[in-house]
């Protein structure tokens, strides 16, 4: 695997003018505090990936440049370029203003700070970085076999006609897809809520209650005319007595005499059929809503029972791995320490067993020297799978002792990978075979 022969960057330069650090396969770099130890470490990552690991106070990877120009003290431009031992090279750049620019060889780097996150995280968190890490992808098949046939329709549904699924992108879908259920569901219970108790109005009211307007509306034009008639207004040449004869024949088609005195007027018809119109569209609307809450409800439950029975697949399949994966991390410790990591459902454990006795409360100095272990293990697998870019193992400075730094730097002459050791100090006896000592204090 290809490594890093030198860094060349400006990144926090107090005058913005470039240095260029020179280093080894095994490289220690020595200094005291707020030397430039960590400095180095951020311009191999931004040089091969575009990203830096825990700068600007936040623990994650940063990639938005409008936060990475503040490496640059004077804010105008900043960049990071690496050479690798083939040859090729790797450079980051950033103008203020501006976006971001990479080019050349790609790479990986494992900063242990990073790994401790994602192991002291949560069981789905760790769940995810094995998978991608060891696996990467799934055959639908094997998991098909691991699954309940009750949930197999919403799983086709997220697989489609793939051959092979990476598992945790679909436990990301699912967790989405549940958040939409649950958002739809509270709308539609918010839509019941505004609406409040609706009568029921069937369709036969509703032609009642037209025919009663129009009934209304007639009989107060009928009044009206008679008035009208009986006051002699709009008759022209006709007779008045044909006129109001006319008017009374339809009045008494309306009703009985009885019936017309009890009529409802023509405001209040219209009032209450525009009440039972009301009443009528927010019960269909009340009706969609609950329909709604069922449909989500129901889809919500069918995605819970997929997630489950999802995450006890990618247990069984990880589980697979994480044996060799122990082992492999343990080839990397010093003799008499075995690694140890499972998760399972809920809960997850890492530690290291000594004579027999699971640890898991680690000193500092052990959790770096293990993470660091891991990340040797990691890129082991890469090799495996015939990776030739660039791989550099970071281990942060964690206040070692002479002891636990020499047998940390022993433990890691074997890795796969460049590995590059923050250290205020420097291991006792001479310095070691194949490890290259930059002292990285600035005048």
């Amino acid at each position: 695997m290809n490594w890093i022969q030198s860094v060349t960057t400006n990144v926090k330069s107090p005058d913005g003018e470039a240095t260029t650090t020179d280093l080894g396969p095994k490289t220690l770099l020595v200094g005291p505090n707020e030397s430039g130890k960590s400095t180095i470490a951020e311009a191999l990552q931004l040089s091969l990936s575009g990203s830096a690991y825990g700068v600007l106070w936040r623990s994650k990877e940063v990639k938005d440049s409008k936060l990475l120009i503040a490496l640059s003290p004077q804010g105008k431009g900043v960049f990071a370029e690496s050479l690798v031992s083939d040859g090729s090279t790797a450079r980051w750049a950033l103008e203020a203003g501006k976006r971001a620019t990479r080019e050349g060889t790609n790479g990986m780097t494992f900063p242990v700070s990073e790994l401790h996150t994602i192991l002291s995280g949560s069981p789905s968190t760790l769940r995810t970085f094995l998978f991608r890490n060891l696996l990467g992808s799934a055959s639908t098949d094997s998991v098909r076999d691991l699954l309940p046939p009750s949930v197999l329709p919403v799983f086709n549904g997220f697989v489609g006609e793939s051959a092979m699924v990476d598992l945790t992108e679909i436990l990301k879908g699912i967790a989405k897809n549940k958040r939409l259920c649950s958002d739809r569901t509270k709308a539609a219970k918010s839509v019941l809520s505004a609406c409040g108790e609706v009568r029921r109005v069937t369709n036969d009211e509703v032609d009642r209650l037209w025919l009663e307007l129009a009934k209304s509306q007639r009989f107060e034009k009928l009044k009206e005319m008679y008035r009208m008639y009986r006051a002699g207004e709009s008759l022209g040449n006709e007779d008045q007595n044909i006129a109001l004869n006319r008017v009374r024949k339809m009045l008494s088609q309306l009703g009985s005499t009885e019936e017309l005195q009890s009529m409802t007027s023509a405001a209040k018809a219209k009032e209450s059929l525009e009440f039972a119109l009301r009443e009528q569209g927010a019960l269909s609307v009340i009706t969609k809503a609950r329909n709604r809450i069922d449909v989500e409800e129901g889809m919500a439950t069918q995605l819970a029972q997929l997630e489950k029975k999802l995450i006890l697949a990618l247990d069984t399949i990880v589980s697979t791995e994480t044996d060799n994966f122990s082992e492999k991390i343990s080839s990397y410790l010093p003799e008499g320490e075995e690694f140890i990591i499972d998760v399972d459902g809920n809960s997850s454990t890492i530690g290291l067993r000594r004579d027999g006795e699971l640890h898991t409360a680690l000193s500092g100095s052990t959790e770096a020297r293990t993470i660091a272990a891991i990340g040797a293990a990691l890129v082991d697998y890469r090799c495996a799978i015939g990776a030739t870019d660039a791989g550099v193992l970071i281990v942060d400075d964690r206040m070692w002792d002479a002891k636990t730094l020499g047998q940390t730097m022993t433990a890691l002459e074997d890795s796969p990978c460049q590995v590059i050791i923050m250290s205020t100090i420097k291991p006792k006896g001479r310095q070691r075979i194949g490890w290259t000592y930059v002292d990285v204090e600035r005048a």
